[in-house]
């Protein structure tokens, strides 16, 4: 989610973001490319769990799942 909230609000891209991720944690796939291949409706469900669990606060999830909308309506057209 705090992927998707920074990238709605501009601060990165999401190849940035990635980038970021895996030379900050030594992982080999950042959040975007996890994203991809978890797929939006699973992430979308989990990103709704983590909220309504309290794990993630109403305002960044509202962004994240914005973004997320916004990337699919762009790869939609």
């Amino acid at each position: 989610a705090n992927a998707l909230h920074l990238a709605n609000l501009g601060v990165a891209d999401p190849q940035q973001i990635d980038m970021a991720w895996k030379v900050g944690t030594h992982l080999d796939a950042g959040p975007f490319e996890i994203l991809d291949n978890m797929g939006a409706d699973l992430f979308r469900d989990n990103l709704s769990k983590a909220s309504a669990a309290g794990f993630i606060d109403t305002a960044r999830h509202r962004s994240a799942a914005q973004y997320l909308a916004s990337i699919q309506k762009h790869e939609r057209s």
